[in-house]
């Protein structure tokens, strides 16, 4: 485990929203899978100040949609994993939905999400705001990928943790 981590999160923390996303995923075929970084940047903090937002932003994506594929989301049976994905340095939340689901939910669907976990990020409360984005997620996932009959949990009910 990375030490900095239980500067945002207790491992109570932690626990309850590996919680979140077992019971979020009771009632939805999809995998919810949130995974928090400590930067998406590799470069000093001299550099990032002189970085536009929109360059930060774009970073951020790349960095989701690497941990998009390395968490092997797009492997499910019916494509309907989900990425939620945060940044701390860079104060940045990607959602990453796989075709199963952006085929018929558009990318703004999940700015509630993002702004749930933003809103715990800022008030101090991360572990809060993912949990409240958990939740929402699996709320959205049930109203249009219902559990199936047989359904299997096809990813580990983790949160994923990198530098």
């Amino acid at each position: 485990m990375h030490k900095w981590i239980h500067k945002i999160l207790s491992q109570e923390d932690i626990l309850a929203i590996e919680e979140a996303i077992a019971k979020a995923e009771l009632t939805t075929s999809g995998e919810i899978v949130p995974v928090i970084v400590r930067r998406s940047s590799h470069g000093n903090f001299f550099q990032r100040a002189y970085m536009s937002f929109q360059d930060l932003k774009h970073l951020v994506h790349q960095r989701a949609l690497i941990e998009f594929y390395q968490s092997k989301i797009q492997q499910t049976k019916d494509h309907t994993g989900i990425l939620i994905f945060i940044s701390l340095l860079e104060r940045e939340v990607v959602v990453i939905a796989d075709k199963g689901i952006s085929e018929k939910l558009s990318q703004e669907t999940w700015q509630e999400v993002v702004d749930l976990i933003l809103l715990g990020m800022k008030a101090k409360k991360a572990a809060h705001g993912l949990i409240k984005g958990i939740q929402r997620c699996g709320i959205i996932l049930s109203q249009h990928f219902p559990i199936q009959p047989h359904d299997k949990n096809e990813l580990p009910n983790k949160l994923i943790i990198k530098n």
